[in-house]
């Protein structure tokens, strides 16, 4: 049981500092070997399921680009994500 005054947010800076410490662990690690597709021909000349992520940040103005996007790399599924930082 936790306090209500920070216990909880000490355990979880405790938790990631020895996560830190213990030298073996990346903050984003990514993949081993990240899948480069330059082109929608490579795209489309890759076996499996065909995602396309697109981060579209104001979807209105990029419909005609997420339109042309998808048509020409006849992806499986088409993800489109908005972020603002």
């Amino acid at each position: 049981m936790t306090d209500l005054k920070g216990g909880n947010t000490k355990h979880k800076f405790l938790v990631v500092l020895l996560l830190l410490l213990s030298g073996n662990v990346e903050t984003n690690p990514g993949p081993d070997t990240p899948a480069q597709c330059f082109t929608p021909a490579d795209f489309k000349s890759t076996s499996g399921l065909g995602i396309c992520h697109i981060i579209v940040q104001s979807l209105l103005s990029k419909l005609d680009m997420i339109k042309i996007r998808t048509d020409s790399t006849n992806a499986d599924t088409v993800v489109l994500t908005e972020t603002w930082f």
